[in-house]
């Protein structure tokens, strides 16, 4: 379990909650809400990102003028 700090640098138990490592990456690395976080997640996620765009699905449409990008994988 990792220990959250829900005000940085605020190590008051009231602002403190605890979830998996997992969970605690999605608050501070993810740059865009998935529609499929938990509702906590999402609370938790906004106060880290205040002005953050929460993107409610994936779009896999490529813009007509973006060139193909080919990655060799080997």
């Amino acid at each position: 379990m990792v220990v959250h700090h829900r005000v940085p640098g605020r190590s008051e138990l009231k602002l403190l909650i605890s979830h998996c490592p997992a969970c605690h990456a999605k608050v501070h690395r993810t740059k865009a809400v998935l529609a499929a976080m938990p509702p906590l997640l999402l609370i938790l996620w906004r106060e880290q990102h205040p002005k953050g765009h929460e993107q409610k699905q994936l779009d896999f449409k490529q813009a007509a003028d973006a060139p193909l990008k080919v990655v060799a994988l080997f």
